[in-house]
């Protein structure tokens, strides 16, 4: 459903996620399916499903199955991250000052809504491996999907961390979208966020990383050195207030950069080759002197997508992407 449809257009990400529960999809397939024929139609033939927001109107196990059928039957490849949270659910902080503020029938009704018992990591676990039992093929990855540091309690992250190096499996997570996720980091993590998460095991080749707006140059470094990803969602962002994002500085500075939507392209139609367009335009450069050529981004961001994704081959098309561009000559600037 678009943000507009229940007047969550335009609003920052901390305002706009508590307006999703009305988006919540009745139906599952449908839900899937619309969006990633979208896809496929702008050209896309991988996609990322973070999976946020199950219906609840059947078990888990089986909307991860109609999720995969629409997927097969559209004919695109699939990763399947099912998101986990065990902290913050209202506020990055205690929810109880909040709740203590409000009348004692929304309270109850906030309660109900939002404050529910966290997932174990044993249970998260168990569950990652129940749904790659069912629905992991050729077509489809299933990953780790902690939802961001400020939602996921260190013992959590640390459990993913160890389970995806145990396993092999990777992991998506969100990670500085906004201001505020900044914030509360610098104070949740003095010593640094990217540190923080280095120092669990999370920070590796394994790891893509949505978003990173507020990310600063040594946080680039670290996530660069780890072969660790970015995705950049240029138009999200903007839906949501969120800023630009240092792209180009990133990349500078080694890190895999890929392209995606995160629910809301420019005009919610799912388009892929706009978005790419839009990032290159956006973060190529200004002037005589570019980042990149169009033809480097796009090599860049597929092969950077495909790592994502778990496509075949995913790494040698990486390395040679990487390669083409250290193999261009650049004229130094004046």
């Amino acid at each position: 459903m678009s943000s507009n449809s229940f007047g969550a257009a335009f609003t920052p990400l901390e305002s706009w996620l508590p307006r999703t529960i009305f988006a919540t999809p009745p139906d599952p397939y449908l839900a899937a399916l619309a969006p990633l024929a979208r896809a496929a139609r702008s050209g896309c033939g991988a996609v990322m499903v973070h999976y946020t927001r199950p219906s609840g109107t059947m078990p888990i196990v089986e909307e991860a199955r109609a999720i995969a059928k629409a997927a097969a039957d559209v004919g695109v490849r699939i990763a399947f991250a099912p998101a986990v949270k065990d902290m913050n659910p209202l506020v990055y902080g205690d929810e109880t000052e909040v709740l203590d503020a409000l009348p004692e029938a929304t309270r109850a009704l906030f309660r109900e809504t939002f404050v529910r018992p966290p997932t174990s990591p044993e249970s998260y676990l168990a569950l990652v491996d129940e749904l790659a039992e069912a629905i992991s093929g050729p077509f489809v990855d299933v990953q780790y999907g902690p939802a961001g540091p400020q939602w996921c309690s260190p013992a959590l992250l640390e459990a993913i961390a160890e389970a995806s190096a145990r396993t092999g499996r990777r992991v998506h997570m969100h990670l500085l979208e906004t201001e505020r996720q900044r914030l509360w980091a610098d104070s949740a993590h003095p010593d640094g966020i990217a540190p923080f998460l280095d120092g669990l095991g999370l920070l590796s080749e394994r790891l893509t990383l949505a978003h990173c707006v507020c990310a600063r140059p040594d946080e680039l470094d670290l996530i660069a050195a780890s072969g660790a990803r970015i995705v950049t969602n240029f138009s999200s962002n903007m839906h949501l207030r969120s800023g630009l994002g240092p792209i180009a500085e990133a990349h500078r500075r080694g890190v895999r950069v890929a392209v995606g939507v995160d629910g809301a392209a420019l005009d919610e139609d799912d388009d892929i080759l706009r978005e790419m367009r839009l990032v290159h335009g956006v973060h190529a450069g200004s002037g005589l002197y570019a980042n990149w050529t169009p033809a480097e981004f796009l090599a860049l961001a597929v092969a950077s997508g495909r790592a994502a994704v778990g496509a075949p081959g995913d790494g040698a098309r990486a390395r040679a992407a990487r390669g083409f561009l250290r193999a261009r000559p650049r004229r130094a600037r004046p």
